[in-house]
Parts: C-alpha cells; sequence; structure tokens
C-alpha cells in the first residue's frame, strides 16, 4: 500500500491564531485549531478553525475523535478546501 502524506499549515502574527491540516492518503484528515463543526453529512464535514473554515468532500466521511481544539476525519476523501470570507 503506497501512502502519500501531506501537511499544511496556515499562520497568521500570532501561533494562538492558526490552524494546521495534515492529510494522510486519501483516507483521513486530521485539523487542529477548530472551533466548530458547521457541516456534518457523510459526504461533507466543515469545521470552523480560528481563521477560516476547513471543508472535506469525499464519501462515508466521519468525525472519529473530537478533542478540544482538534479533530479527525475518516472515510474516502476526494476534496479538501479551505474557505475564507
Amino acid at each position: 500500500m503506497n501512502m502519500r502524506f501531506a501537511k499544511m499549515s496556515v499562520q497568521n502574527e500570532s501561533l494562538a491564531e492558526s490552524f494546521t491540516v495534515s492529510v494522510a492518503g486519501d483516507r483521513e484528515v486530521s485539523v487542529s485549531g477548530c472551533k466548530k463543526v458547521l457541516t456534518y453529512e457523510e459526504d461533507l464535514i466543515r469545521i470552523q478553525t480560528r481563521e477560516c473554515v476547513v471543508a472535506v468532500k469525499g464519501e462515508a466521511l466521519s468525525l472519529k475523535s473530537f478533542h478540544p481544539g482538534e479533530m479527525r476525519i475518516t472515510g474516502r476523501i476526494d476534496t479538501l478546501a479551505i474557505e475564507r470570507g
């Protein structure tokens, strides 16, 4: 099994205002800097971070863990988007 790993971090001037998105292949996304879940559907999960909205589109999506400020989404991930404004 060939797994691809990617990490994307967007930061403001202060680390307290940052968020991080980590992707493991096409089956898992972890997001830190979360505030709340905006949309939770089988094909779309949208998470409000301190600065923007992280949208994950795919199939059989599920929130596997939710700790203060951090979430882990699993399923078949097709699209990951950062929504601003």
